[in-house]
């Protein structure tokens, strides 16, 4: 923003019938800010960054193939998020195995929109428990993320 812009320079991201104006920039303590525009012509600053990017701007980026990341802590001790992508709408089932292929948790996500699923708001969760509500032992687990037609595997270990 240049002394005396009313507005910051702006980048634009249309994400289905929403057009929102965003720029990033530092604030009076350093930190990054986020200051949008939505389409009504209302600003909006947001002081403090989560870690990734906000939900709708991740989401508004293109995705070109369904594709579990890596979770995140890994390894971990008691809890974990996995962060996903979308290419399209889906029906989401993430299901969670030991190392000798036994299901240890199933999660139905139900039906997601298209997009990127990264922060710990948004990313599947798992507290590390079967599905009797036991927490599992140390190992090395395989995650499986299903949407629609398409499903990958994954590697993610705990320790205790």
């Amino acid at each position: 923003m240049g002394v005396g812009d009313d507005k910051p320079e702006r980048n634009v991201v249309a994400y289905e019938r929403y057009t929102m104006y965003f720029n990033t920039r530092s604030n009076y303590h350093g930190r990054e800010s986020l200051e949008c525009e939505d389409k009504y012509g209302l600003w909006y600053t947001y002081n403090s960054m989560p870690w990734g990017a906000p939900s709708l701007f991740a989401k508004a980026e293109i995705v070109e193939e369904a594709k579990p990341l890596q979770n995140y802590p890994d390894p971990f001790n008691a809890e974990t998020w996995i962060p996903y992508e979308l290419s399209q709408d889906s029906y989401v089932v993430l299901e969670i195995h030991d190392i000798r292929g036994h299901l240890v948790r199933k999660f139905v996500l139900g039906k997601k929109e298209k997009g990127r699923y990264l922060d710990k708001g948004h990313a599947a969760y798992w507290d590390g428990r079967n599905e009797k509500g036991e927490l599992v032992p140390s190992g090395v687990y395989f995650y499986t993320l299903k949407a629609n037609d398409f499903a990958a595997t994954r590697k993610m270990v705990i320790l205790k």
